[in-house]
């Protein structure tokens, strides 16, 4: 059985540069990233989403991304593939990036426009 719940969050992180202003729901769903990278080679990957709001997400992907770059964002509303699930397309820039121990990259982006599908 796939859990697929969603936690509400509200805690703000240490960060001074902490610009949440909607409440986050704590996901595990995969995504599609399309962009070009810090090198500025053009990438498409998957990643794990790990938490969204109506004003953008945090995502891990393994390429480096530089603050301000536009990606496109493709998720669904599930944890498996199977599971029929709402899907979202979404265009967004990279607010916020952070190495991870583990090699990939974390970043929070702000929505720019976004559909549902």
């Amino acid at each position: 059985m796939v859990d697929t719940t969603m936690n509400v969050s509200t805690q703000s992180h240490d960060s001074q540069d902490e610009l949440r202003r909607e409440p986050r729901l704590d996901v595990d769903f995969l995504a599609l990233v399309r962009g070009v990278d810090a090198r500025g080679r053009r990438f498409e990957e998957p990643a794990s989403l790990n938490n969204l709001s109506s004003g953008g997400l945090y995502l891990r992907l393994r390429h480096r991304v530089a603050k301000g770059e536009r990606l496109f964002i493709a998720f669904r509303f599930a944890s498996a593939l199977e599971t029929p699930a709402l899907a979202v397309a979404a265009r967004g820039e990279v607010r916020h990036v952070a190495p991870q121990s583990d090699g990939r990259c974390g970043l929070g982006i702000m929505f720019q426009r976004y559909r549902t599908l």
